[in-house]
Protein backbone atom coordinates (compact mmCIF):
# COMPACT_ATOMS: atom_id res chain seq x y z
CA UNK A 1 0.00 0.00 0.00
CA UNK A 2 1.19 3.60 -1.06
CA UNK A 3 1.88 6.13 1.73
CA UNK A 4 -1.24 8.19 0.01
CA UNK A 5 -3.34 4.48 0.42
CA UNK A 6 -2.30 4.74 4.33
CA UNK A 7 -3.03 8.34 4.57
CA UNK A 8 -6.34 8.08 3.49
CA UNK A 9 -7.07 4.97 4.55
CA UNK A 10 -6.20 6.04 8.38
CA UNK A 11 -8.90 9.16 7.78
CA UNK A 12 -11.41 7.27 6.69
CA UNK A 13 -11.23 5.05 9.71
CA UNK A 14 -10.41 7.99 12.22
CA UNK A 15 -7.84 8.30 14.73
CA UNK A 16 -9.60 6.25 17.41
CA UNK A 17 -9.18 3.39 15.50
CA UNK A 18 -5.92 3.42 13.58
CA UNK A 19 -2.95 5.21 13.65
CA UNK A 20 0.35 6.33 11.71
CA UNK A 21 2.65 3.75 12.57
CA UNK A 22 5.98 3.85 11.80
CA UNK A 23 6.92 1.06 10.16
CA UNK A 24 4.35 2.14 7.34
CA UNK A 25 6.33 5.38 6.65
CA UNK A 26 9.42 5.88 4.66
CA UNK A 27 12.70 6.02 6.78
CA UNK A 28 13.47 10.07 5.66
CA UNK A 29 10.17 10.71 7.26
CA UNK A 30 10.43 8.42 10.42
CA UNK A 31 13.55 10.41 12.27
CA UNK A 32 11.35 13.96 11.12
CA UNK A 33 8.34 12.36 13.16
CA UNK A 34 10.10 11.51 15.91
CA UNK A 35 9.22 14.05 18.32
CA UNK A 36 6.06 15.41 17.10
CA UNK A 37 3.22 14.86 19.79
CA UNK A 38 0.50 16.28 20.55
CA UNK A 39 -2.00 16.26 22.86
CA UNK A 40 -4.44 14.02 20.83
CA UNK A 41 -4.30 11.71 18.25
CA UNK A 42 -6.15 14.06 15.29
CA UNK A 43 -3.30 16.42 15.99
CA UNK A 44 -0.96 13.93 15.89
CA UNK A 45 -2.18 12.54 12.56
CA UNK A 46 -2.76 16.14 10.85
CA UNK A 47 0.66 17.04 11.71
CA UNK A 48 2.11 14.00 10.03
CA UNK A 49 -0.13 13.82 7.33
CA UNK A 50 1.19 17.01 6.70
CA UNK A 51 4.45 16.41 6.63
CA UNK A 52 4.02 13.01 4.31
CA UNK A 53 2.42 15.10 1.75
CA UNK A 54 5.00 17.57 1.31
CA UNK A 55 7.30 14.76 1.29
CA UNK A 56 5.71 13.22 -1.69
CA UNK A 57 5.20 16.17 -3.51
CA UNK A 58 9.17 17.32 -2.90
CA UNK A 59 11.07 16.82 -6.12
CA UNK A 60 8.84 16.39 -8.50
CA UNK A 61 9.52 18.07 -11.90
CA UNK A 62 6.80 19.35 -13.86
CA UNK A 63 5.29 17.32 -16.99
CA UNK A 64 7.20 17.82 -19.90
CA UNK A 65 4.97 18.65 -23.08
CA UNK A 66 6.62 19.82 -26.45
CA UNK A 67 4.40 22.39 -28.23
CA UNK A 68 4.67 22.95 -31.82
CA UNK A 69 5.00 26.68 -32.65
CA UNK A 70 1.75 28.33 -33.28
CA UNK A 71 2.42 31.78 -34.70
CA UNK A 72 0.71 33.69 -37.01
CA UNK A 73 1.07 33.04 -40.59
CA UNK A 74 2.85 36.14 -42.64
CA UNK A 75 0.29 37.87 -44.51
CA UNK A 76 -0.29 38.05 -48.17
CA UNK A 77 -2.15 41.36 -48.60
CA UNK A 78 -0.89 44.56 -48.13
CA UNK A 79 -1.89 46.77 -45.13
CA UNK A 80 -4.51 49.57 -45.66
CA UNK A 81 -3.08 52.94 -45.02
CA UNK A 82 -2.59 54.82 -41.54
CA UNK A 83 -5.16 57.49 -42.86
CA UNK A 84 -7.74 54.39 -43.48
CA UNK A 85 -6.97 53.14 -40.00
CA UNK A 86 -7.67 56.76 -37.95
CA UNK A 87 -10.89 56.44 -39.80
CA UNK A 88 -11.77 52.81 -38.65
CA UNK A 89 -10.52 54.09 -35.37
CA UNK A 90 -13.51 56.76 -35.21
CA UNK A 91 -15.99 54.45 -36.83
CA UNK A 92 -15.75 51.76 -34.23
CA UNK A 93 -15.49 54.11 -31.58
CA UNK A 94 -18.68 56.26 -32.01
CA UNK A 95 -20.39 52.67 -32.98
CA UNK A 96 -21.57 53.78 -36.72
CA UNK A 97 -21.95 49.95 -37.85
CA UNK A 98 -23.31 50.68 -41.23
CA UNK A 99 -20.47 52.87 -42.20
CA UNK A 100 -17.83 50.57 -40.64
CA UNK A 101 -19.45 48.25 -43.25
CA UNK A 102 -18.78 50.41 -45.81
CA UNK A 103 -15.04 50.94 -44.78
CA UNK A 104 -14.70 47.25 -44.24
CA UNK A 105 -16.28 46.97 -48.21
CA UNK A 106 -14.24 49.26 -49.59
CA UNK A 107 -10.93 47.62 -47.83
CA UNK A 108 -11.74 44.58 -49.31
CA UNK A 109 -12.38 45.35 -52.47
CA UNK A 110 -9.16 47.18 -52.46
CA UNK A 111 -7.18 44.50 -51.21
CA UNK A 112 -6.54 45.46 -48.36
CA UNK A 113 -6.58 44.18 -44.57
CA UNK A 114 -6.73 46.02 -40.96
CA UNK A 115 -3.60 46.50 -39.17
CA UNK A 116 -3.31 43.79 -36.20
CA UNK A 117 -3.49 46.49 -33.45
CA UNK A 118 -7.10 46.90 -34.47
CA UNK A 119 -8.17 43.36 -34.65
CA UNK A 120 -9.44 42.65 -31.14
CA UNK A 121 -12.24 46.22 -31.84
CA UNK A 122 -12.67 45.15 -34.93
CA UNK A 123 -14.19 41.59 -33.79
CA UNK A 124 -16.09 42.79 -30.83
CA UNK A 125 -17.38 44.91 -33.52
CA UNK A 126 -18.59 41.79 -35.65
CA UNK A 127 -19.64 40.24 -32.18
CA UNK A 128 -22.19 43.30 -31.47
CA UNK A 129 -23.33 43.37 -35.05
CA UNK A 130 -24.42 39.85 -34.68
CA UNK A 131 -22.47 38.60 -37.19
CA UNK A 132 -24.07 39.44 -39.69
CA UNK A 133 -21.73 40.55 -42.10
CA UNK A 134 -19.10 37.66 -41.46
CA UNK A 135 -18.02 36.71 -44.78
CA UNK A 136 -16.60 41.05 -45.64
CA UNK A 137 -15.16 40.68 -41.83
CA UNK A 138 -13.28 37.04 -42.44
CA UNK A 139 -12.02 38.84 -45.77
CA UNK A 140 -10.66 41.96 -44.39
CA UNK A 141 -9.19 40.34 -40.91
CA UNK A 142 -6.27 38.59 -42.94
CA UNK A 143 -4.10 35.49 -41.80
CA UNK A 144 -3.80 37.17 -38.45
CA UNK A 145 -7.00 37.41 -38.27
CA UNK A 146 -7.80 34.32 -38.76
CA UNK A 147 -5.27 33.13 -36.77
CA UNK A 148 -6.18 35.40 -33.88
CA UNK A 149 -10.31 34.09 -33.89
CA UNK A 150 -8.95 30.69 -32.41
CA UNK A 151 -8.66 32.14 -29.04
CA UNK A 152 -12.17 33.24 -28.46
CA UNK A 153 -15.30 31.25 -28.87
CA UNK A 154 -16.79 34.34 -29.82
CA UNK A 155 -14.52 35.31 -32.57
CA UNK A 156 -14.73 31.91 -34.12
CA UNK A 157 -17.64 32.80 -36.33
CA UNK A 158 -14.68 33.57 -39.30
CA UNK A 159 -13.61 30.27 -39.61
CA UNK A 160 -15.94 27.69 -39.10
CA UNK A 161 -14.01 24.80 -41.78
CA UNK A 162 -13.89 21.25 -41.40
CA UNK A 163 -10.34 22.07 -39.51
CA UNK A 164 -12.79 23.03 -36.59
CA UNK A 165 -12.54 19.29 -35.16
CA UNK A 166 -14.46 16.21 -35.50
CA UNK A 167 -17.55 16.12 -36.99
CA UNK A 168 -19.01 13.17 -34.87
CA UNK A 169 -17.61 15.64 -31.41
CA UNK A 170 -18.56 19.30 -32.60
CA UNK A 171 -21.59 21.01 -30.82
CA UNK A 172 -24.78 21.71 -32.71
CA UNK A 173 -24.10 25.47 -33.73
CA UNK A 174 -20.44 24.58 -34.74
CA UNK A 175 -22.22 21.74 -37.14
CA UNK A 176 -24.71 24.38 -38.46
CA UNK A 177 -21.62 26.89 -38.93
CA UNK A 178 -20.02 23.93 -41.29
CA UNK A 179 -23.05 22.90 -43.02
CA UNK A 180 -23.64 26.45 -44.57
CA UNK A 181 -20.28 26.73 -45.07
CA UNK A 182 -20.05 23.26 -47.19
CA UNK A 183 -23.71 24.00 -49.05
CA UNK A 184 -22.31 26.37 -51.16
CA UNK A 185 -19.39 24.11 -51.96
CA UNK A 186 -19.87 20.90 -52.32
CA UNK A 187 -24.47 20.70 -51.54
CA UNK A 188 -24.38 16.92 -51.54
CA UNK A 189 -21.56 16.58 -48.72
CA UNK A 190 -23.51 18.86 -45.97
CA UNK A 191 -26.81 16.81 -46.83
CA UNK A 192 -24.79 13.26 -46.54
CA UNK A 193 -23.64 14.54 -43.01
CA UNK A 194 -26.95 16.01 -42.03
CA UNK A 195 -28.26 12.04 -43.10
CA UNK A 196 -25.69 10.21 -41.05
CA UNK A 197 -26.35 11.96 -37.89
CA UNK A 198 -30.25 12.16 -38.14
CA UNK A 199 -31.51 9.44 -35.80
CA UNK A 200 -29.23 10.34 -33.19
CA UNK A 201 -30.06 14.18 -32.84
CA UNK A 202 -33.36 15.63 -31.18
CA UNK A 203 -36.00 17.41 -32.84
CA UNK A 204 -34.67 20.95 -32.13
CA UNK A 205 -31.36 19.78 -33.60
CA UNK A 206 -32.93 18.14 -36.55
CA UNK A 207 -35.39 21.19 -37.38
CA UNK A 208 -31.95 23.31 -37.47
CA UNK A 209 -29.85 20.76 -39.47
CA UNK A 210 -32.29 20.72 -41.76
CA UNK A 211 -32.89 24.27 -42.66
CA UNK A 212 -28.91 24.36 -43.50
CA UNK A 213 -30.89 22.89 -46.71
CA UNK A 214 -32.51 26.26 -47.62
CA UNK A 215 -28.73 27.14 -49.09
CA UNK A 216 -27.89 25.26 -52.73
CA UNK A 217 -31.34 23.85 -52.13
CA UNK A 218 -32.16 21.42 -55.61
CA UNK A 219 -33.51 18.63 -56.80
CA UNK A 220 -31.32 16.57 -55.40
CA UNK A 221 -32.14 16.98 -52.13
CA UNK A 222 -35.71 15.84 -52.68
CA UNK A 223 -35.29 11.71 -52.00
CA UNK A 224 -33.99 13.09 -47.95
CA UNK A 225 -36.65 15.55 -47.85
CA UNK A 226 -39.66 13.01 -48.49
CA UNK A 227 -38.11 11.01 -45.71
CA UNK A 228 -37.86 13.29 -43.38
CA UNK A 229 -41.88 13.77 -43.76
CA UNK A 230 -42.34 10.48 -41.56
CA UNK A 231 -40.37 12.46 -38.78
CA UNK A 232 -42.15 12.38 -35.17
CA UNK A 233 -41.36 16.03 -35.13
CA UNK A 234 -44.80 18.37 -36.81
CA UNK A 235 -42.13 21.43 -36.65
CA UNK A 236 -39.57 19.50 -38.77
CA UNK A 237 -42.39 17.52 -41.27
CA UNK A 238 -43.50 21.44 -41.61
CA UNK A 239 -39.82 22.64 -42.74
CA UNK A 240 -39.35 19.90 -45.07
CA UNK A 241 -42.79 20.84 -46.52
CA UNK A 242 -41.49 24.33 -46.90
CA UNK A 243 -38.51 23.37 -48.59
CA UNK A 244 -39.94 20.55 -50.47
CA UNK A 245 -41.94 23.42 -52.29
CA UNK A 246 -39.09 26.26 -52.77
CA UNK A 247 -38.16 22.79 -55.47
CA UNK A 248 -39.59 23.93 -58.94
CA UNK A 249 -39.73 20.39 -60.36
CA UNK A 250 -40.39 18.84 -57.14
CA UNK A 251 -43.20 15.68 -56.57
CA UNK A 252 -45.44 18.05 -54.27
CA UNK A 253 -45.26 21.44 -56.54
CA UNK A 254 -45.97 19.02 -59.78
CA UNK A 255 -48.77 18.17 -58.06
CA UNK A 256 -50.18 21.29 -57.27
CA UNK A 257 -49.39 22.52 -61.09
CA UNK A 258 -51.55 19.52 -62.41
CA UNK A 259 -54.60 20.68 -60.50
CA UNK A 260 -54.33 24.41 -61.39
CA UNK A 261 -54.13 22.98 -64.68
CA UNK A 262 -57.60 21.14 -64.72
CA UNK A 263 -59.07 24.06 -62.70
CA UNK A 264 -57.77 27.12 -64.67
CA UNK A 265 -58.94 26.72 -68.30
CA UNK A 266 -59.03 29.59 -71.32
CA UNK A 267 -61.03 28.57 -74.04
CA UNK A 268 -61.11 30.06 -77.16
CA UNK A 269 -64.62 30.91 -78.59
CA UNK A 270 -66.22 32.81 -81.35
CA UNK A 271 -68.51 35.61 -80.53
CA UNK A 272 -71.51 35.80 -83.42
CA UNK A 273 -69.53 33.38 -85.41
CA UNK A 274 -67.38 36.02 -86.37
CA UNK A 275 -65.11 37.14 -83.71
CA UNK A 276 -62.72 35.46 -81.38
CA UNK A 277 -63.07 35.27 -77.77
CA UNK A 278 -60.89 34.02 -75.11
CA UNK A 279 -63.05 32.65 -71.87
CA UNK A 280 -61.40 31.75 -68.49
CA UNK A 281 -63.33 28.80 -66.92
CA UNK A 282 -62.19 28.76 -63.13
CA UNK A 283 -63.60 25.70 -60.80
CA UNK A 284 -61.37 23.82 -58.08
CA UNK A 285 -61.21 20.28 -59.01
CA UNK A 286 -59.14 18.55 -56.47
CA UNK A 287 -58.31 14.25 -57.26
CA UNK A 288 -58.16 13.63 -53.49
CA UNK A 289 -58.48 15.71 -50.36
CA UNK A 290 -54.18 14.68 -50.09
CA UNK A 291 -53.07 18.23 -50.10
CA UNK A 292 -54.84 19.06 -47.38
CA UNK A 293 -51.69 17.30 -45.59
CA UNK A 294 -49.22 19.43 -46.85
CA UNK A 295 -49.91 22.87 -45.83
CA UNK A 296 -52.40 23.76 -47.70
CA UNK A 297 -55.64 24.96 -45.81
CA UNK A 298 -59.07 24.16 -46.60
CA UNK A 299 -60.81 26.60 -45.16
CA UNK A 300 -61.68 30.39 -45.80
CA UNK A 301 -61.51 32.59 -42.79
CA UNK A 302 -62.45 35.80 -45.16
CA UNK A 303 -66.20 35.68 -45.95
CA UNK A 304 -65.54 37.43 -49.13
CA UNK A 305 -63.30 34.53 -50.04
CA UNK A 306 -65.07 31.37 -51.23
CA UNK A 307 -63.15 28.04 -49.85
CA UNK A 308 -62.40 27.23 -53.44
CA UNK A 309 -60.79 30.42 -54.03
CA UNK A 310 -58.69 30.52 -50.89
CA UNK A 311 -57.28 27.00 -51.86
CA UNK A 312 -56.67 28.16 -55.46
CA UNK A 313 -54.62 31.32 -54.26
CA UNK A 314 -52.49 28.99 -52.21
CA UNK A 315 -51.87 26.95 -54.87
CA UNK A 316 -51.14 29.55 -57.18
CA UNK A 317 -48.57 31.09 -54.70
CA UNK A 318 -46.98 27.76 -54.63
CA UNK A 319 -46.38 26.91 -58.50
CA UNK A 320 -43.50 29.09 -59.81
CA UNK A 321 -45.25 31.93 -62.26
CA UNK A 322 -43.53 30.35 -65.40
CA UNK A 323 -46.27 27.47 -64.83
CA UNK A 324 -48.97 30.05 -66.39
CA UNK A 325 -46.84 30.16 -69.83
CA UNK A 326 -47.01 26.74 -70.21
CA UNK A 327 -50.45 26.28 -68.93
CA UNK A 328 -52.04 29.18 -71.69
CA UNK A 329 -49.34 29.06 -74.18
CA UNK A 330 -48.33 32.77 -74.02
CA UNK A 331 -45.32 35.22 -72.72
CA UNK A 332 -44.93 36.11 -69.46
CA UNK A 333 -45.91 39.74 -70.51
CA UNK A 334 -49.26 38.87 -71.78
CA UNK A 335 -49.93 36.57 -68.59
CA UNK A 336 -49.18 39.51 -66.32
CA UNK A 337 -51.53 42.01 -68.39
CA UNK A 338 -54.34 39.00 -68.47
CA UNK A 339 -54.05 38.51 -64.35
CA UNK A 340 -54.21 42.86 -64.62
CA UNK A 341 -57.53 42.95 -66.81
CA UNK A 342 -59.27 39.97 -66.39
CA UNK A 343 -61.95 40.01 -63.93
CA UNK A 344 -61.64 36.35 -63.41
CA UNK A 345 -57.95 36.57 -62.58
CA UNK A 346 -57.78 40.00 -60.65
CA UNK A 347 -58.15 38.11 -57.15
CA UNK A 348 -55.14 35.66 -57.80
CA UNK A 349 -53.09 38.93 -58.29
CA UNK A 350 -51.58 38.50 -54.46
CA UNK A 351 -51.31 35.02 -55.33
CA UNK A 352 -49.09 35.60 -58.25
CA UNK A 353 -47.15 38.52 -56.37
CA UNK A 354 -46.31 35.83 -53.95
CA UNK A 355 -44.70 33.24 -56.33
CA UNK A 356 -42.33 35.54 -58.15
CA UNK A 357 -41.17 36.20 -54.28
CA UNK A 358 -41.06 32.71 -53.59
CA UNK A 359 -38.74 31.87 -56.87
CA UNK A 360 -36.70 35.20 -56.78
CA UNK A 361 -38.31 36.31 -60.53
CA UNK A 362 -36.89 39.36 -61.19
CA UNK A 363 -38.46 39.25 -65.00
CA UNK A 364 -42.16 38.47 -63.33
CA UNK A 365 -41.16 41.42 -60.75
CA UNK A 366 -40.83 43.61 -63.35
CA UNK A 367 -43.76 43.14 -65.37
CA UNK A 368 -46.31 42.82 -61.75
CA UNK A 369 -44.63 46.24 -60.77
CA UNK A 370 -45.58 48.43 -64.04
CA UNK A 371 -48.64 47.15 -64.74
CA UNK A 372 -50.22 45.58 -60.99
CA UNK A 373 -52.14 48.02 -59.11
CA UNK A 374 -50.04 46.24 -55.96
CA UNK A 375 -47.68 47.86 -53.40
CA UNK A 376 -45.48 44.96 -52.66
CA UNK A 377 -42.12 46.33 -50.60
CA UNK A 378 -41.11 42.99 -51.21
CA UNK A 379 -40.25 43.10 -54.69
CA UNK A 380 -37.91 45.89 -54.31
CA UNK A 381 -34.60 43.74 -53.78
CA UNK A 382 -35.64 42.24 -57.52
CA UNK A 383 -35.72 45.12 -59.64
CA UNK A 384 -32.63 46.54 -61.51
CA UNK A 385 -31.40 49.91 -60.28
CA UNK A 386 -33.79 51.97 -62.29
CA UNK A 387 -36.86 50.07 -61.82
CA UNK A 388 -36.02 49.87 -58.27
CA UNK A 389 -36.23 53.82 -57.92
CA UNK A 390 -38.91 54.75 -59.82
CA UNK A 391 -41.03 51.59 -58.34
CA UNK A 392 -39.82 53.10 -54.36
CA UNK A 393 -40.98 56.47 -55.41
CA UNK A 394 -44.35 55.35 -56.17
CA UNK A 395 -44.42 53.40 -52.70
CA UNK A 396 -43.15 56.52 -50.75
CA UNK A 397 -46.36 58.14 -51.87
CA UNK A 398 -48.59 55.14 -51.03
CA UNK A 399 -47.07 53.17 -48.10
CA UNK A 400 -46.90 54.06 -44.24
CA UNK A 401 -43.94 51.40 -43.85
CA UNK A 402 -40.85 53.56 -44.55
CA UNK A 403 -38.46 51.70 -42.62
CA UNK A 404 -39.47 48.66 -44.54
CA UNK A 405 -38.90 50.63 -48.05
CA UNK A 406 -35.34 51.62 -46.74
CA UNK A 407 -34.49 47.90 -45.66
CA UNK A 408 -35.58 46.66 -49.34
CA UNK A 409 -33.67 49.70 -51.41
CA UNK A 410 -30.38 48.25 -49.63
CA UNK A 411 -28.23 46.26 -51.70
CA UNK A 412 -25.04 45.91 -49.60
CA UNK A 413 -23.69 43.42 -52.57
CA UNK A 414 -23.65 45.69 -54.77
CA UNK A 415 -24.56 49.24 -53.10
CA UNK A 416 -25.47 51.51 -55.55
CA UNK A 417 -25.78 55.77 -54.69
CA UNK A 418 -29.58 56.26 -54.78
CA UNK A 419 -30.41 59.60 -57.26
CA UNK A 420 -31.28 63.17 -55.60
CA UNK A 421 -35.21 62.73 -56.11
CA UNK A 422 -35.67 59.66 -54.16
CA UNK A 423 -33.20 60.68 -51.43
CA UNK A 424 -34.87 64.06 -51.60
CA UNK A 425 -38.54 62.35 -51.00
CA UNK A 426 -36.97 59.87 -48.42
CA UNK A 427 -36.07 62.71 -45.98
CA UNK A 428 -38.69 65.10 -46.98
CA UNK A 429 -40.80 62.05 -45.36
CA UNK A 430 -38.60 60.87 -42.33
CA UNK A 431 -38.32 64.71 -41.77
CA UNK A 432 -42.04 64.13 -40.11
CA UNK A 433 -40.93 62.35 -37.52
CA UNK A 434 -37.08 62.05 -36.84
CA UNK A 435 -37.59 60.42 -33.25
CA UNK A 436 -39.48 57.53 -35.15
CA UNK A 437 -36.34 56.69 -37.56
CA UNK A 438 -33.34 57.28 -35.70
CA UNK A 439 -31.52 54.56 -36.11
CA UNK A 440 -32.25 54.50 -39.88
CA UNK A 441 -30.24 57.34 -40.89
CA UNK A 442 -26.96 55.67 -40.64
CA UNK A 443 -27.87 52.93 -42.66
CA UNK A 444 -29.04 55.42 -45.19
CA UNK A 445 -25.95 57.44 -45.33
CA UNK A 446 -24.29 55.11 -47.50
CA UNK A 447 -26.71 55.66 -50.19
CA UNK A 448 -27.37 58.89 -49.97
CA UNK A 449 -25.85 61.45 -52.83
CA UNK A 450 -23.41 64.48 -51.36
CA UNK A 451 -25.16 66.66 -52.56
CA UNK A 452 -28.34 66.39 -50.16
CA UNK A 453 -26.60 67.91 -47.76
CA UNK A 454 -27.46 71.18 -49.92
CA UNK A 455 -31.36 70.36 -48.92
CA UNK A 456 -31.17 68.95 -45.63
CA UNK A 457 -32.20 72.45 -44.28
CA UNK A 458 -35.14 72.52 -47.02
CA UNK A 459 -36.69 69.83 -45.18
CA UNK A 460 -38.31 70.32 -41.02
CA UNK A 461 -41.16 68.61 -39.46
CA UNK A 462 -44.54 70.24 -39.63
CA UNK A 463 -44.88 70.15 -35.83
CA UNK A 464 -42.97 72.99 -34.16
CA UNK A 465 -41.52 70.73 -31.05
CA UNK A 466 -39.71 68.09 -33.14
CA UNK A 467 -37.77 70.60 -35.38
CA UNK A 468 -35.13 70.97 -32.77
CA UNK A 469 -34.80 67.34 -32.62
CA UNK A 470 -34.36 67.29 -36.53
CA UNK A 471 -32.00 70.10 -36.50
CA UNK A 472 -29.60 68.05 -34.41
CA UNK A 473 -30.67 65.00 -36.88
CA UNK A 474 -29.64 66.80 -39.73
CA UNK A 475 -26.54 67.82 -38.49
CA UNK A 476 -25.69 63.83 -37.63
CA UNK A 477 -26.62 63.12 -41.03
CA UNK A 478 -23.94 65.97 -42.30
CA UNK A 479 -21.62 63.74 -40.55
CA UNK A 480 -22.32 60.70 -41.74
CA UNK A 481 -21.99 61.64 -45.30
CA UNK A 482 -18.76 62.88 -44.31
CA UNK A 483 -17.27 59.98 -43.12
CA UNK A 484 -18.57 58.13 -46.32
CA UNK A 485 -16.86 60.55 -48.96
CA UNK A 486 -13.46 60.65 -46.86
CA UNK A 487 -13.95 56.42 -46.67
CA UNK A 488 -14.33 56.77 -50.69
CA UNK A 489 -11.28 59.13 -50.98
CA UNK A 490 -8.75 57.13 -48.31
CA UNK A 491 -9.25 54.10 -50.64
Amino acid sequence: MSLKEILITTALLGTAKKQLSPDELPEPLKAALEGQTADDNETTFLRSASLALNYLKAGTKPLQITLPANEAPDEEKPYCSPEAMMVLKELLSNKYHHLTWFWCKHCRDKGFIVQPEMLPELFEWGVSTKKQWSTLFSEVIGKRGLWLSQFSDDWKFVTFTDEDGDWDTTTLPQRVNLLKQLRMQNPSEARIKIETVWKEENAAARQELLATLIIALSHDDEVFLNRTLNDKSQKVKELAWQLLKLIPDSAIIQKYRSILQNSIVITLGKMLGLINKTSIDIRLKLPDEEIFTTGIQNLSSDKRISDDNFILMQLISEVPPEFWTEHFNTSPGEIVKMFASRDELKKFQGSLVNSILKFKSKLWAKLVADNFNVESIQLLPLLEAGDKIKYAEHLLKVSPNIAEIVNALRNEEHPVEWNNNLSRQLISVMAQDPYAYANLFEGIAVYLPATIVNDLDRFFPSEEWKRNYWQKTSQQIREYLQLKEKIKAIF
